[in-house]
């Protein structure tokens, strides 16, 4: 009896150490869970701190290479007569070069198949000139930005002739 209190003694301790040396692994894991967590918050926050520079800086380049063009239209605005047009037209061209320069590209729409990911149908027209299903006329300009759709061309989209 004696030697069957021996082995559940010896047992038990085992059992004992082997629970200990777990619980320890345990709080290693959650430790280091815990500091990985910190971590990744941090360097959440690091990140939305980044891109929110980033675009700050991006939109005061932007701003900054637009100034010239504002100056263009506060001395076009004070101008009297036939210069007025044509400093507008100089304020429209440097403005489209500028944006172009930026990734800003005009879709084309007249004259081509229509295409509803590009061109937006407000209206069916009648005409012999311009086969069915293609651009009869552009009513506003559409844009692409560095690849991606910024506005579809608002066109009339011809029924074919009589």
């Amino acid at each position: 009896m004696a030697e069957k209190r021996t082995s559940y003694k010896k047992l038990s301790e085992e059992l004992t150490s082997r629970l200990k040396e777990k619980e320890k692994e345990l709080a290693e894991l959650k430790d280091r869970y815990l500091r990985l967590a910190a971590e990744w918050e941090n360097f959440k926050k690091r990140t939305e701190k980044r891109m929110g520079e980033v675009l700050e800086t991006a939109n005061q380049e932007l701003v900054s290479q637009l100034l010239p063009i504002l100056d263009d239209l506060r001395r076009a605005s004070n101008s009297k007569g036939k210069g007025l047009k044509r400093g507008v037209s100089l304020i429209y061209n440097n403005l489209n070069s500028l944006l172009e320069r930026e990734g800003l590209k005009e879709i084309e729409a007249e004259g081509k198949k229509f295409d509803p990911l590009y061109h937006q149908a407000l209206l069916h027209t009648e005409n012999s000139q311009v086969p069915a299903d293609w651009v009869a006329q552009e009513l506003e300009k559409g844009y692409t930005f560095r690849g991606r759709l910024l506005r579809p061309a608002k066109v009339a989209v011809s029924k074919g002739g009589k």
